[in-house]
């Protein structure tokens, strides 16, 4: 994140324990996609649209902010490449974290859809 342009992002490690784990995640996923098989459903799952940080330059009054945007994506979409592989490419995924123009076309690609995304103003 910091050779991307984002080294004022701040977040220790708590948000990362504190939410779901992904070693916890997959077992579940596998079941919910087990049962969704059994009853002819369809199943997917949503990659992140924020993601909490510390507010270190007293950006609001608070400690923690939301990050979203252009500078979760590169998280978001670690997020998706371990999904897909683990998944070998059969979870639906679909994508809000930073999408826009330059980057929704590899994101299709990368067989996440659907993609949603903010329409500038």
């Amino acid at each position: 994140m910091d050779h991307m342009g984002y080294d004022y992002v701040a977040f220790g490690d708590f948000h990362f324990r504190d939410d779901l784990q992904y070693s916890d995640a997959v077992p579940m996923l596998q079941r919910l996609q087990a049962l969704a098989d059994e009853k002819g459903l369809e199943f997917g799952v949503k990659i992140t649209n924020t993601f909490p940080v510390d507010v270190k330059q007293n950006e609001l009054p608070s400690e923690e902010m939301y990050m979203s945007g252009k500078s979760l994506y590169p998280l978001s979409m670690s997020v998706a490449m371990k999904l897909a592989r683990d998944f070998g490419g059969k979870l639906r995924i679909s994508y809000s974290g930073g999408a826009d123009f330059f980057n929704i076309e590899d994101i299709v690609d990368a067989g996440i859809w659907p993609v949603t995304m903010l329409q500038p103003c």
